[in-house]
Order: structure tokens, then sequence, then C-alpha cells
């Protein structure tokens, strides 16, 4: 299926149906108004037959959730991309070549991943550093002429070239990579690029000085009563914290630093809170792996902890977020469970805003999709982020 440019409203003003020598000569192409479901369901198992044969696969190992593939693949991307913008824009000086425009910034890697991201690179399994060069490559984002490698002596190039690259304002450049590293808890800067040791020491002083947070009662917060979608609300944005709108966009660094941080908090106030049945193990997300060793996790299982209790486990999942409280987001596979236990209240949210600051605050919320939640929630983006307006 190929799909022509939106027209001015946005919109596919229609869309081209190949025969299966698409993109060969004498293909036939018929242009279609409208596609509809069965239409492209069988689109695609006519494709998958093409590359599979006629019988397709029935059994397999099974694939990891694509959430999780797709976050170790813009880790992987963020840490790959230091080195190869750096090479990159060495080549194209010594050559006499533009860089894609995608590489621009030296230490913005995003418009890069937004681009693998929008080609479905990253989402089907986990990339090693040389297939997503040849993804880099294949979306066009790799140099003409410029060998596929991470090795600067395979690309042609030398200390002195490379010393070039390294300019006044690459290194300004590289100054804002750390500002994108950087956290700020209680006021005072944390860089979470290397790990998230200092990060975790600070949070944890800051029981010390002001345990309040951890005796929190469990109990649900009081929401007041939304009636439109146009209701306000919200700082980041992502599974792990909810949304911003009004200022710049988190990197993928930080709003990982504050999912962690919540967490965090979330072990500590339910290990208070659950005196007689919490352990370790009760910790189930992959945020574990960094604060202790044994398991290192899942993020599919659609809640971060689950707490053994009688007629069935409590499952909290975490959000987070440096501001204050409003708007979050869920996953498939917190959609899932959230479904799943919509009629009890076993399947609970678990909200901590300004988890940076002095001020944080813990909320335990109902469950979005139960019955007796009616009224208190927004389903905005499709229904998988939600809004809401605690009671003063």
């Amino acid at each position: 299926m190929r799909g022509q440019q939106p027209d001015q409203q946005g919109r596919a003003s229609s869309v081209q149906i190949c025969g299966p020598t698409d993109f060969t000569a004498g293909s036939h192409v018929r242009d279609l108004d409208q596609l509809s479901e069965n239409q492209l369901n069988q689109r695609i198992e006519n494709q998958l037959k093409a590359l599979l044969g006629n019988t397709l696969p029935t059994q397999g190992p099974a694939l990891p959730a694509m959430a999780s593939v797709h976050q170790a693949n813009v880790r992987l991307g963020e840490s790959e991309y230091p080195t190869l913008v750096r090479n990159v824009h060495a080549w194209c000086a010594k050559n006499g070549a533009m860089p894609p425009t995608a590489w621009g910034d030296v230490t913005d890697s995003r418009p890069t991943l937004q681009r693998l991201d929008d080609v479905g690179a990253l989402d089907f399994e986990p990339l090693d550093a040389s297939q997503m060069l040849k993804w880099l490559k294949a979306a066009d984002l790799w140099p003409t002429g410029m060998p596929l490698s991470t090795d600067p002596k395979e690309v042609g190039l030398s200390a002195q070239d490379l010393e070039r690259a390294d300019s006044d304002e690459h290194k300004a450049r590289q100054e804002r990579q750390r500002v994108r590293q950087t956290v700020s808890v209680n006021g005072e800067p944390v860089n979470v690029g290397d790990g998230y040791r200092d990060l975790r020491e600070r949070i944890e002083a800051s029981f010390n000085d002001d345990p309040k947070i951890i005796n929190t009662p469990i109990r649900f917060a009081k929401l007041e009563e939304l009636d439109s979608p146009s209701a306000r609300g919200g700082n980041e944005g992502r599974t792990k914290g909810p949304t911003a709108s009004a200022r710049p966009r988190p990197s993928q660094s930080q709003l990982e630093a504050i999912g962690f941080a919540g967490e965090l908090v979330a072990y500590r106030w339910l290990a208070s809170r659950y005196k007689d049945r919490f352990t370790d193990d009760c910790w189930v997300s992959k945020n574990r792996a960094f604060f202790m060793t044994g398991s290192t996790g899942d993020d599919g299982c659609g809640y971060d902890f689950l707490i053994p209790a009688r007629g069935g486990a409590l499952m909290y999942e975490v959000k987070a977020t440096s501001g204050g409280a409003g708007e979050f987001q869920l996953g498939e596979s917190e959609v899932r469970q959230a479904q799943m236990h919509a009629r009890n209240d076993r399947w609970r949210l678990l909200v901590i805003t300004h988890v940076l600051a002095a001020e944080r605050q813990l909320l335990v919320l109902h469950n979005p999709f139960s019955p007796n939640s009616r009224g208190q929630y927004v389903f905005a983006g499709e229904g998988l982020r939600i809004r809401y307006n605690p009671s003063q």
C-alpha cells in the first residue's frame, strides 16, 4: 500500500493498491478513495505470504512486548548518537558534503530517532549497533558515499579530522547534551547520563529529611468531576509520567529518571504501608534493576508493583511527574490490565507529583476504567491519555 501526500486539510486524498509485482515494470495500480479494514488485512496477508510462503508459521518463540523493544532501541540510539554524529560531521566536512538534516544538532538525537520511529525501525526487534546503521542508511539518514561503520578509521577519518569536529560549537552542543541528561533534585542538578546512583542517594536522603510522604495513608484520592475533554491538566507525557503542554518536552533520559524516582518513592511507601507482606519481589518493573540485584524486571506486566493480598494481589501502576497533577498516559499492557480489573479495586494508580522536589505528594487513584470512576477522568488521545483534577 502506498499513501499519497496529505491534502491541505491533512487527509490522504487517495490510496494506491499495487499488484503482487509492486514497484516493478508492468505492475498494476488502482487508486482508491477509501481503504476498508478487510482490504487492508487482505493486503497484509498477501504480503506475508509473498515473504514467508503460503503456509504461515503458527508457532515460534514468544515476541517481547513492543514497548520494551522500542524503549531498548531508543536507549541504544541515544547511546550511539554522540559517536555517530561526530563521525558524520567530520566525514562530511572532510568530503565537502552536507550532513543529513536530522544530524544538524550534535547533542539532539530526537530528529534521527523520530525518523527511525516513523519508518518502524524501533518496534520489531532489539537492534544492535550494526543493525541500527543499516536502518539509518535505509531511512536516508546516512551520508551518500560514507562507509557504514562506527569506526573512524574505517570511514577514513584521522585523529586530526575528529579534532576539527570538536570545535567550540561542538563543545557548546555537548554542554546542551549534558543539560538534557540532568535533572534538578530539590534545586540541585544531578546528572543521570551515567546511571542513577546520585539520583537514588538524593531521593533516599530526602526521606530522612522529610518522611511525611512515606506516612501517607492508603486512601483513594477524591477527584473532581470533569465534564469535557478540554479540562486542563498535565505535565510530562509518557507511560511513566504525566504530560507537558506549556514547557519543552524533557529528554528521554530525564523522563526515564523521573520514572525511576517515582518508582523508588513508591517502593518506600509500599514497603511502609504493607509491612506484613511486602518484599523486594513485589517490585516487578525493570526499574528495580537500578536499585537491587535479582530479577531484572519486566515492563510488560501492566503494573510496576504486585502486592499479595487476600482475595487477589493488588497491582500498583506508578505515574511520576516533576510538576503537578493532572494528566498521565497508559501503555498497552497497562490498559489491558486496567480493563481486566475494571470491576474491582485490585489495579490502582499511584501518582507521585513533584517527585524531584521537597513538596512531592502521593495520590492513590481508582482504575480509570472502573464504573465508579465515571466522570472523574477524561480520555484523550484515543483513550490512552487520561486527564483528572484532584479536589483541593
